[in-house]
């Protein structure tokens, strides 16, 4: 079975691109990353096995109920079973420009099951096409 230079099968990598979902870039809180219009993939399977980890982006649903959904890059990932809480995961987002993004340091953490999947591929605008996440060109968060 060959890999391909992410480190997946290409069984793998065709399942993702199957369940991906789409989405665009609406606000201006993860400039210079992503800016608005910008469109995304995102895959709704990414966290049935595994929670987010530090410098993934995800999908969220709103938890103030502003708009639909956010796009946010995450810091940290407390409240495991392995920690003990009954409360379960949360994840802690953010964007890039504090004075731009509503993120956790607005609403707190997000529950893990408001996580609506891992934004992992911007496939438009073309220029600026290419993978999202660790390694990708993002800045490195301290959790």
């Amino acid at each position: 079975m060959a890999l391909d230079p992410e480190g997946g099968s290409w069984h793998s990598r065709l399942r993702r691109r199957l369940r991906a979902r789409r989405f665009m870039v609406a606000d201006e809180s993860l400039v210079p990353l992503l800016h608005p219009g910008d469109k995304v993939l995102m895959d709704p399977g990414a966290y049935r096995r595994r929670a987010p980890r530090p410098g993934e982006f995800v999908v969220l649903v709103d938890p103030q109920g502003r708009v639909p959904w956010l796009i946010k890059q995450v810091v940290a990932v407390r409240g495991s079973s392995k920690e003990g809480r009954g409360d379960g995961p949360q994840v802690e987002v953010q964007g890039t420009d504090p004075s731009r993004s509503r993120d956790s340091r607005t609403f707190g953490p997000v529950p893990l099951s408001s996580v609506l999947g891992e934004a992992y591929f911007r496939y438009f605008p073309p220029a600026r096409r290419g993978p999202l996440g660790p390694g990708s060109g993002a800045p490195d968060r301290d959790p």
